[in-house]
């Protein structure tokens, strides 16, 4: 039998849906020598709840894939070392955010659209807001994080000549629904 109240239900959205996308610099005296790199999170869910006043986000920390144009050689490298050494999904395998309050200020077009909750990174859980802006069609914003207060030590070689920068930066698009 069909659910009377269709809009009392939760609402999950999927990649290609909603837009994950992660960028790291490169930090150190060497930097330049360095790739600044993008990943986009290729399996992930959001479960909205049905009053659009709170969210769930699983993503599957194996499922980074590498945006940035990097040889064959690299790619393959900078991909190993983030599983094995950064990311570790074989112990932590989904990266989790748990959003407790949302709040929307203002309506329409540019409208803005305070989240706060938290976000479970390697097993370590840290409170982290994020506010996006509406466009047209969607939600959109970024939102810094530090590796360290994760337990992540950033990646480094030539004795920390060239390394990751401590911050990464995390952007994210989803499409805009009224709270």
């Amino acid at each position: 039998m069909a659910d009377p109240n269709p809009a009392s239900k939760d609402r999950s959205f999927g990649p290609g849906v909603v837009e994950v996308v992660v960028l790291t610099t490169s930090a150190g005296p060497l930097a330049r020598l360095g790739h600044d790199l993008s990943f986009r999170v290729a399996r992930l869910q959001v479960d909205l709840a049905a009053d659009a006043a709170s969210a769930e986000v699983v993503m599957q920390a194996d499922s980074l894939e590498l945006l940035s144009p990097v040889n064959g050689r690299d790619r393959a490298d900078i991909l190993k070392r983030l599983r094995k050494d950064v990311l570790r999904p074989d112990r932590y395998p989904e990266i989790r955010y748990s959003a407790s309050r949302i709040s929307q200020h203002g309506e329409g077009e540019h409208a803005t659209l305070t989240v706060n909750g938290e976000l479970t990174l390697c097993g370590r859980t840290r409170p982290l807001r994020i506010d996006l802006v509406r466009d047209r069609k969607d939600w959109g914003g970024k939102v810094v994080i530090r590796q360290p207060d994760y337990g992540i030590k950033p990646f480094k070689v030539l004795i920390g000549g060239l390394r990751v920068a401590p911050e990464i930066t995390i952007q994210l698009r989803v499409p805009a629904t009224d709270p």
